[in-house]
């Protein structure tokens, strides 16, 4: 596993940054995982009935797949669920991808009656919908928690420049404590002796109204 893991922090992270091919990936993925909801949920209900083994032999459902996957991306696109977030909470990966089911299933239901598709099974509708939801999350916790172990190793940092005072005391301590998040403080402006004090032999803490010198 930690083989597994330097490989992905030192070679291949870097590589598709470097070549811009990152969200490229991360759009595959989405695919390749509605895809497979789309076939698991064939399966169950038509596998044995003459159909075939897989769901593009049918034309219909392929039509479906076809209609409904760029309306699934676009909807995880709205909503900013494709992006790598460097602190969003688990909580908030899973009601993200809760509204993109929420707003597939419209859109399937919408197909069910304005193009008569009586005849498909209501339950592969249902099936395929839950199955794209956990899989699609399954797939970015994964990315997730990769990207957290990248940069909590000091990789792919932001360095961020603070104008303090003592309200932002939490805000630097949730920066500090959570390295994952790949923000480095470089400088602090501040006139606060509070934050002097706590962080001086932390951070380079620079008068308030240097500032105005450097701009």
């Amino acid at each position: 596993m930690d083989i597994f893991n330097t490989m992905i922090r030192l070679r291949i992270i870097p590589f598709l940054e470097r070549w811009n091919l990152l969200n490229v990936v991360l759009g595959a993925i989405d695919i390749l995982a509605i895809a497979v909801a789309f076939q698991l949920a064939f399966m169950f209900n038509y596998y044995g009935e003459d159909t075939g083994i897989v769901f593009f032999q049918r034309r219909d459902l392929t039509l479906i797949f076809i209609a409904i996957l760029p309306i699934w991306l676009l909807t995880l696109y709205i909503i900013n669920a494709t992006e790598i977030p460097r602190t969003k909470r688990y909580r908030t990966l899973i009601f993200e991808y809760i509204q993109s089911a929420v707003a597939v299933s419209a859109v399937l239901l919408v197909f069910y009656f304005v193009f008569k598709l009586g005849y498909l099974s209501r339950l592969f509708l249902i099936e395929f919908t839950f199955l794209g939801f956990l899989f699609l999350l399954l797939a970015r916790t994964f990315e997730y928690k990769v990207f957290k172990i990248y940069r909590a190793k000091g990789f792919n940092f932001v360095n961020i420049v603070l104008i303090a005072d003592e309200t932002a005391i939490p805000f630097i301590e949730d920066v500090r404590v959570n390295i994952d998040w790949g923000y480095r403080v470089t400088f602090i402006f501040t006139s606060s002796e509070e934050i002097i004090k706590r962080y001086s032999k932390t951070y380079k803490i620079l008068p308030e109204k240097t500032k105005m010198v450097i701009n």
